[in-house]
């Protein structure tokens, strides 16, 4: 096994990529997709591990995914985009990295999770969007997973804003109670 016999005569090895699985065989077999053999004369292939894959037969090796792909099986003949919400900036990877609270990623196959903007938060995991801080909070930093309320003697009455207003001393001893989109 791993030889092949093509005239009857001669038997020769089964070059790196193929291999022949019974004896006295007149040809060999190509490797099939996700699975290579680096070496002659051999009797199976190898079967493209997780985190690499091989799309074409009768190959010499495995490739590994490249960076924002994954394969999480053994014997890939590709790899997959990671997700909308994980990423992978590293290539040869089994698995994608989640996003986590406070960062988000809106579009499958990319290499980093991207942090909320300013005025903008996410309080979960494998996020895909950061929602707007609603009104009566705000958040001055990005990469924040809540927003801030505002304190009493301000307010906001915009979602998505950087910070709280004061309420204006022309009001009056007008106040506002925390968290407030407008001053009482």
């Amino acid at each position: 096994m791993g030889w092949y016999t093509p005239d009857s005569v001669q038997s020769l090895p089964c070059a790196a990529g193929s291999f022949s699985d019974v004896l006295y065989a007149t040809e060999c077999q190509e490797c099939p997709a996700g699975r290579s053999q680096p070496a002659s004369g051999q009797s199976e292939c190898v079967t493209c591990l997780a985190s690499t894959h091989q799309p074409l037969p009768g190959q010499l090796e495995c490739a590994s995914c490249a960076a924002g792909r994954f394969s999480a099986e053994d014997g890939a003949v590709d790899c997959e985009a990671c997700p909308a919400g994980r990423s992978q900036p590293a290539s040869g990877q089994s698995e994608c990295v989640t996003c986590l609270a406070s960062t988000h990623q809106p579009l499958p196959g990319q290499l980093e999770c991207a942090s909320c903007a300013a005025g903008r938060f996410t309080a979960d995991d494998y996020a895909t969007e950061c929602e707007e801080c609603p009104a009566g909070r705000s958040q001055p930093a990005s990469g924040q997973s809540e927003c801030i309320e505002c304190v009493p003697g301000t307010f906001q009455p915009d979602a998505g804003r950087l910070g709280c207003e004061l309420c204006s001393s022309y009001q009056l001893g007008r106040d506002s109670r925390a968290g407030a989109t407008a001053c009482d």
